[in-house]
């Protein structure tokens, strides 16, 4: 009978073990990159502070219409209509202005917002491993990692209700930065353009 106890506890932890093994799987990392890659809406922000210094940006995305923010100029909106022309929606004294449109292929860049920040290098999951002790995601040592051209090192990222946290460090002309990123409401994301005055 005790011999059948042993049996069990043993059988008991490596079911355990491995069930913890898989909900922290870095596949988790490459399932977050393909949710991202077919995404229709979502939101990213990204902070930095270096020295005194502290910047901010935030992007929402809703399908061909996007609203940019940022610490140090106005808000403005993007919109890819039908007839292949982004417009930008910029505020004046008179109220919201519309540009008259610049055609934009839908094979350049300009047609995705994200299309710049290479997500498949950041979300791939060979490129960390699981710590249990800060439950984190880590950067190997030896991934190399950039995000918006900014090579990023000292990577943490975390996965929590389909939303995803970076921290990470990089330098911005030789001065060292802490930098935080989050990508969140994920094909929940609502982005309306303002009615406007004048185009």
């Amino acid at each position: 009978m005790k011999k059948l106890s042993v049996i069990l506890t043993i059988a008991i932890f490596i079911a355990m073990s491995f069930a913890l093994s898989a909900c922290n799987s870095v596949t988790k990392i490459d399932d977050f990159r393909e949710k991202l890659e077919t995404a229709e809406s979502l939101e990213f922000s990204v902070s930095m502070e270096a020295l005194d210094m502290e910047y901010s940006y935030t992007m929402k995305i809703d399908g061909d219409k996007a609203y940019y923010v940022d610490s140090e100029t106005e808000p403005y909106y993007t919109e890819l209509k039908d007839d292949g022309y982004l417009y930008t929606y910029t505020k004046t004294a008179d109220g919201w202005v519309s540009d008259y449109g610049r055609y934009v292929p839908e094979t350049s860049e300009d047609a995705d917002p994200l299309a710049g920040y290479a997500v498949e290098e950041l979300f791939n999951g060979k490129n960390y491993e699981y710590s249990r002790e800060y439950k984190v995601y880590m950067a190997r040592s030896d991934a190399d990692i950039s995000f918006g051209g900014i090579e990023l090192r000292k990577i943490e990222l975390t996965l929590k209700g389909g939303n995803c946290t970076i921290s990470a460090s990089t330098t911005v002309e030789g001065v060292p930065a802490k930098v935080e990123m989050v990508f969140k409401n994920i094909d929940s994301t609502v982005v309306t353009i303002p009615e406007t005055v004048i185009r």
